[in-house]
């Protein structure tokens, strides 16, 4: 919810270096509907919670989330 957006597929490769595991996926067209692009901003959520995201770096972000999965699920590394 930082304004900066990043691809699906950026998202799937930073994950992957980060976990150092294979993620599997499939690639298909978009589907009807869907929008070209999408980025939240998270504003709205500091005003009503007085809250702001600490990092926008993807890398970062993914990295954070898997130690805190891997601590909570006894996921091997």
């Amino acid at each position: 919810g930082t304004g900066s957006g990043a691809s699906v597929r950026e998202v799937i490769d930073c994950a992957r270096a980060v976990t150092g595991r294979e993620i599997p996926i499939s690639v298909a067209p978009r589907r009807p509907g869907d929008p070209a692009r999408l980025v939240a901003v998270a504003a709205r959520a500091g005003e009503i919670l007085q809250w702001a995201p600490v990092t926008s770096d993807l890398e970062t972000i993914i990295d954070s989330a898997w130690r805190w999965h891997r601590t909570r699920w006894e996921i091997a590394a």
